[in-house]
């Protein structure tokens, strides 16, 4: 099944989709010094997305969605939905592999719910 980010459909082959759920609280500190945590009804997912062995061109694309710094609709392949999401700032990694005359990249970056 395809993938797409921000309506541009991503390259397949071998793909990874890892999603965590955080749990989501945050804490307040109280006119007389109490704590107050309160726990949020909404779950904001996290994808962990990797590809392997891409050429170059796809790199590209995959490199210019991750860019984008816009709220993006992801449709993770093999789970029916969209979410809205954004690229987490510095996750993005991406190796070189060469194999005889041609060069392949294994690329991974992680996207937020927002």
């Amino acid at each position: 099944m395809a993938t797409t980010l921000g309506g541009t459909t991503l390259a397949s082959g071998i793909f990874e989709c890892a999603e965590s759920e955080p749990a989501t609280a945050y804490q307040r500190r109280m006119a007389d010094g109490s704590l107050r945590t309160t726990h949020g009804d909404v779950v904001k997912r996290s994808w962990r997305v990797a590809w392997r062995a891409l050429l170059a061109a796809d790199v590209a694309t995959i490199r210019a969605e991750y860019e984008d710094t816009a709220g993006q609709l992801w449709s993770p392949p093999d789970i029916a939905g969209t979410y809205t999401v954004m690229a987490a700032r510095g996750s993005w990694d991406e190796k070189t592999l060469m194999s005889g005359a041609t060069t392949r990249y294994d690329v991974t970056f992680e996207i937020e719910e927002v």
